[in-house]
């Protein structure tokens, strides 16, 4: 019995980038794209998160978040962390703002204090 001959499929992915024939508006309308897209480095957010941890309602809201294994109210604590960086840096990404959770984490759980603020 001969084998039945499974369909094949082509994915294609465009990658939005102009086509080599296009406009130099083109090539700088796809630049700009990149600009925004850049990723921002710690370096670059550390200010921004210095500011947000020492907000009090940060602290706590981060400490009801750390270590519960709920990926709703993680989530939620990543949006309000992007529109409170957003307040301080108008152009904080969603991406930025799980940067800024990290670099929060890293200085609220090393900092020496266990998971209720005591030293």
């Amino acid at each position: 019995m001969a084998e039945k001959e499974t369909p094949k499929y082509v994915l294609h992915i465009r990658s939005g980038r102009p086509a080599a024939a296009s406009t130099e508006e083109s090539a700088e309308r796809w630049q700009k794209l990149v600009e925004r897209r850049t990723l921002r480095s710690r370096e670059e957010l550390m200010p921004v998160a210095l500011q947000l941890v020492q907000d009090q309602a940060v602290v706590r809201q981060f400490r009801a978040v750390h270590g519960s294994e709920n990926e709703e109210l993680a989530s939620q604590f990543i949006d309000q962390i992007e529109r409170s960086a957003r307040a301080i840096d108008p152009v904080v990404t969603h991406a930025g703002a799980a940067t800024i959770t990290v670099i929060l984490m890293e200085m609220l759980t090393s900092s020496g204090e266990d998971s209720d603020g005591n030293r």
